[in-house]
């Protein structure tokens, strides 16, 4: 051995999978190859994994059509004003037979639904009805005082206004409605009336043709309690009946010369926003009384508030 030479040491083992000299350590990649592309997750920043979830969120109290439209709506203008909302990318489906949402989304971006479902999800209060159509003189349908926030509002036919009640009506109807604050109560009081709608010359004589007409009255109310305890109710009124046989349209002539005419067909449109407290009776007359009718149609309701409490 030459001096100042140790022992020989065996060469160092290249690193598995090494190849020969020239070639990196990673499974024979050339030594300034690129590196092969892989799949890596990409996350925001300041988010973690977005993972999507679905959850069912059974409502107490606010119908969840309702609702869904609503949060449709939010999230809609969120996604216009700001795009990088990440609740843009839930999906609500209303499911109205059990009352419930089915949310899907973002694990994050549903919880915060969740959170705005819980605050817009409270007991709703009930409102009972007391609705009365009557007919009542004409000169006993005096103005009455209007409740401040009243907003009387002209209709097709004209406006409903608040009167005094009279002494004397007959009343045609009543009925007692129960309805959720915010949703609407329908009633219809009349029937089917009959009316030449054109006529055809036999030998036999003359032969009418009759249709089905319907007429009364229709009250459509929507009400709403506010927090001064106050009702306030959105009222429209439809009403429909026959005129007299001699004003409407000619449809044939007799074999006398005779004009038959079908009859006139007289209705009436109006609406009202009224504000009264609870358990106090409005009295609203039609703005429009009919033609040649000593009588004016009244609608007199009365709203109580039933508190509910959500399940």
């Amino acid at each position: 051995m030459p001096p100042g030479m140790g022992p020989s040491a065996p060469a160092p083992s290249p690193p598995s999978g090494a190849g020969p000299p020239g070639y990196s350590g990673r499974r024979g990649r050339p030594s300034g190859a690129p590196a092969p592309a892989e799949a890596v997750p990409v996350i925001a920043a300041g988010q973690g994994p977005r993972a999507h979830v679905r959850k069912v969120v059974a409502l107490k109290s606010v119908p969840a059509v309702d609702l869904a439209s609503s949060l449709g709506q939010l999230l809609r203008a969120e996604a216009e004003a700001m795009p990088h909302r990440a609740t843009q990318g839930v999906s609500i489906v209303a499911e109205p037979v059990g009352n419930q949402l089915v949310l899907g989304g973002p694990a994050a971006a549903v919880e915060e639904i969740v959170g705005l479902v819980a605050q817009l999800d409270r007991s709703a209060a009930m409102v009972v009805l007391d609705v009365v159509l009557a007919d009542a003189p004409m000169d006993q349908t005096g103005e009455a005082a209007v409740t401040p926030g009243s907003k009387p509002a002209g209709g097709a036919g004209g406006g409903l206004r608040v009167v005094a009640r009279p002494e004397k009506m007959e009343v045609l109807a009543h009925a007692r409605l129960a309805v959720l604050a915010g949703l609407s109560a329908h009633l219809q009081v009349g029937g089917q009336k009959g009316r030449i709608s054109g006529t055809t010359l036999t030998k036999a004589g003359q032969v009418n043709m009759i249709d089905l007409t319907s007429v009364g009255t229709g009250v459509q109310i929507t009400p709403k309690v506010g927090p001064d305890g106050l009702v306030q109710m959105k009222i429209e009124v439809d009403s429909s009946g026959s005129g007299p046989t001699e004003e409407g349209p000619p449809i044939s002539i007799s074999s006398k010369g005779e004009v038959v005419r079908a009859a006139a067909t007289e209705t009436l449109s109006a609406k009202a926003t009224v504000r009264v407290p609870a358990g106090q009776t409005i009295v609203l007359a039609e703005g429009t009384p009919k033609p040649r009718s000593a009588k004016q149609r009244l609608v007199l309701i009365t709203a109580q508030v039933l508190p509910m409490s959500g399940r």
